[in-house]
């Protein structure tokens, strides 16, 4: 058995432990075969350690090693379980042997599930014949995991596939959302502006938050984290995104990097992104879209309006992590690489409170769905420049609300407001009712309060925002 230690305590994830005690349950009469995709570092290793801690369980990690190889090191894992056991030498046999083998309830994990397309492709017919062989014996859930998710859907939702149609269930797991975000770093001893500054840079990846514990972090300033993690001699995660996505893009890495480098820099529209990285026009579409739907690395935002379809969508970087290295350390490799952290850490902390606004967008944009009444909850802009930071929609009842939303560090007049009304007409909702949003991380000054109260205008703070959220 394998055992995991880790220092932050398990969050959230209520839905998929509920999923797997249910299945757990029911081993006794069938095996079950379920398959956990979602992206590294997004929690899956730490779903299951807390799901097995107390359960028999066998955890065998599939490395892009030959088969023969990877046959060697399970037999040795096997071995040790089972006291005593084969020197299997052949897939079929090792499968059959653990599922022969069960007399009680047992977890058999096998992590990265999709290398083997790379090491040992033959594994996936071989482990559908046995287990559609030995199904009904019964004390077997096989827990299949991988982060490839493209290469996961397409293992086990292909009708070509061997292994179609024989996972009794899936978990596609995610993110943690910035509610549980929030409160992590909150537990951490962050400040409510300092837990979204973090969950700008780290997104909902719980692995990173458990880096901060381990290396002493808690409550650090983020100048001082940004310093230790990416800008410093012995960086704890500078080559984190690089080497991971090394390894998923393979051979033509450079051209996705030039693609997310651009997105980061806020090229985000197609002719724009082709412009900046020079990539022909009839190519870019087969590398935004492996990004987007193999990758899931990009999302194409749309702007809301009244037509059915928009053409002025914008592509962004939805793991907060990646853009943010593509931003501040890919961005800034030369000064790096000479060993100018001091510059590179100032500059990266003059241009933070602008990347930090865009999620904090996000988050307004979300704390609305939540709280609120719309059909419909995002942005607005059009081609000449005019932008609605909050747009959201109530068709039946006619309803608009415009939002402006402001990450800086002075309270926030009411200049902005005059110019909401006059967007909303540009944004095509001039006859709905409208409503006005008004948030400012740093508060207002009392003219703008007195002015909102006339108006009824909406308007939050901060904690306002992060209420909203854990209300969801």
């Amino acid at each position: 058995m394998i055992l995991f230690c880790i220092i932050v305590r398990f969050y959230n994830r209520v839905s998929e432990m509920k999923e797997l005690k249910r299945v757990y349950s029911m081993v006794r009469d069938s095996d079950h075969m379920t398959v956990i995709m979602g992206r590294r570092r997004v929690g899956k290793t730490r779903l299951i350690e807390e799901f097995m801690k107390d359960k028999l369980h066998i955890y065998l990690f599939v490395s892009r090693k030959s088969s023969t190889m990877l046959l060697e090191e399970f037999s040795t894992i096997l071995r040790d379980f089972y006291g005593s056991s084969p020197r299997f030498t052949r897939w079929d046999d090792l499968f059959e042997y653990i599922l022969t083998h069960a007399e009680e309830a047992l977890i058999l994990i096998l992590d990265e599930f999709q290398n083997f397309r790379y090491s040992s492709p033959d594994v996936f017919s071989v482990l559908q014949k046995v287990f559609d062989r030995y199904k009904q014996r019964g004390n077997v859930h096989m827990i299949l995991m991988g982060s490839y998710i493209s290469l996961m859907r397409r293992i086990f939702q292909d009708s070509r596939e061997p292994l179609f149609g024989r996972s009794t269930e899936t978990l596609h797991l995610r993110e943690l959302n910035a509610s549980t975000i929030l409160s992590i770093t909150s537990d951490m001893g962050f400040s409510p502006e300092e837990g979204v500054e973090l969950y700008s840079i780290f997104g909902g990846f719980p692995k990173y938050y458990a880096m901060l514990e381990e290396q002493g972090l808690k409550g650090k300033s983020v100048s001082e984290i940004l310093s230790i993690s990416f800008f410093s001699d012995f960086p704890l995660l500078r080559d984190e995104v690089k080497s991971t996505l090394i390894e998923d893009f393979g051979a033509n890495y450079s051209t996705y990097f030039s693609v997310l480098e651009a997105i980061s820099e806020g090229y985000n529209t197609f002719t724009e992104i082709a412009n900046k990285t020079g990539i022909k026009r009839d190519s870019l579409p087969k590398y935004l879209n492996t990004l987007k739907d193999d990758f899931n690395l990009i999302t194409v935002i749309n702007p809301v309006t009244k037509e059915k379809s928009s053409k002025r969508g914008r592509y962004r970087i939805s793991d907060r992590m990646v853009e943010f290295w593509f931003r501040f350390v890919f961005g800034q490799s030369a000064m790096i690489e000479t060993g100018r952290y001091d510059v590179v850490l100032e500059k990266t902390k003059r241009s933070l409170p602008q990347f930090v606004s865009f999620t904090f967008e996000e988050l307004v944009r979300e704390a609305v769905r939540n709280s609120m009444d719309y059909d419909v909850v995002g942005s607005w802009w059009s081609r000449k420049g005019d932008e609605i930071d909050v747009l959201a929609v109530n068709w039946k009842k006619r309803r608009v609300l415009a939002g402006e939303v402001k990450w800086r560090s002075r309270q926030m007049s009411c200049e902005y407001l005059d110019e909401l009304g006059r967007k909303v007409e540009l944004s095509g909702f001039g006859s709905f009712k409208k409503e006005f949003l008004m948030v400012s991380k740093s508060g207002f000054t009392r003219n703008c309060i007195e002015k909102m109260k006339g108006k009824g205008v909406v308007w939050w703070e901060l904690g306002d925002v992060i209420e909203s959220l854990r209300n969801s």
